[in-house]
């Protein structure tokens, strides 16, 4: 599993993430496309949202706030039958339109 805190460059963690996402993909995908993965083993979403400044703040500290609700939530979990990987990611997908005023 990857610790974000074994890297000093985040690209080399993300290509290290993606690697051991891969290597997940291959040991369930099969089990995936034969209907045989219980849909609640693996929870895949996205949304794609316009925002301004302002509320980027407020949707980050919401997601800092969640993570760590989960791990209160999973650290008195024992023993622990299964290792889960629950990502977040918050990022532009277009440029930033400067408002005249």
């Amino acid at each position: 599993m990857v610790n974000i805190f074994e890297f000093t460059d985040f690209r080399d963690y993300l290509k290290a993430y993606f690697e051991d996402r891969k290597k997940a993909d291959s040991r369930f995908s099969h089990r995936w496309l034969a209907g045989r993965l219980d849909l609640y083993e693996r929870n895949i979403t996205s949304v794609t949202i316009s925002i301004n400044t302002e509320m980027y703040g407020a949707i980050r500290k919401k997601i800092d706030d969640f993570r760590q609700d989960l791990l209160a939530l999973t650290d008195c979990v024992q023993p622990a039958q299964r290792v889960y990987q629950v990502n977040f990611q918050l990022f532009p997908v277009s440029k930033l339109i400067r408002m005249r005023g």
